[in-house]
């Protein structure tokens, strides 16, 4: 048998690891909003006029006109919901419509390192005894990219969202694989439905 296996299947396990930490996620939802009435889903079309958050300065509005994309999206999200027991249906049927949006951000990202040299008399406790320190700062930019997926389920009686999830990662050639979209939306719908939050306990 080959010794290395064992190690090189910890290695690939740990890379997966550091792969799906590098995976921002974050919800929202209505905390009044009881989900277990939702049963039925479709695609708004088209998208609701709203702004769904920056978080940085977006530099590619036009990366959701992608048809490849788009289906990605789509097939990824109905896979989701259904495995959360919701079934698609004909807009005028769902309860909830569902929306996304993907984007690239790009910012840059400074770091520095220093580094401190020093230098005195050898006679410490001499009465002109001198003692001196100083720093190099070394700075380095980065032009960091990543990409935003938000996707909104929103009531269709009252057109309001009642739950959001959005991921960010590390994305530096702009590109969204299909591995990248289905580890988002399983990332997100993992989270959902929600778990209520408690409600202060009241004497």
């Amino acid at each position: 048998m080959n010794s290395a296996a064992p190690w090189l299947a910890m290695l690939i396990g740990v890379c997966g690891l550091l792969a799906c930490a590098s995976l921002e996620v974050r919800t929202d939802f209505d905390a009044e909003v009881d989900f277990r009435r939702y049963q039925k889903f479709a695609w708004l079309e088209p998208p609701l006029q709203e702004p769904v958050g920056v978080l940085h300065e977006a530099v590619d509005e036009d990366v959701v006109q992608n048809s490849l994309l788009d289906k990605r999206v789509r097939v990824a999200v109905d896979r989701g919901l259904a495995s959360r027991g919701l079934v698609r249906a004909e807009a005028e049927a769902a309860e909830l419509l569902v929306r996304y949006r993907v984007r690239i951000d790009e910012f840059l990202q400074q770091s520095g390192s220093s580094v401190g040299v020093g230098g005195g008399s050898i006679y410490r406790h001499h009465p002109i005894y001198v003692s001196s320190s100083y720093y190099d700062t070394w700075w380095t930019t980065r032009r960091i990219r990543e990409g935003v997926l938000t996707l909104d389920l929103i009531d269709a009686s009252s057109k309001r969202i009642v739950w959001r999830g959005w991921t960010v990662g590390r994305n530096p050639d702009g590109y969204f694989s299909e591995e990248d979209v289905r580890e988002s939306v399983r990332e997100l719908l993992v989270l959902f439905p929600p778990i209520p939050r408690s409600t202060p306990v009241t004497n």
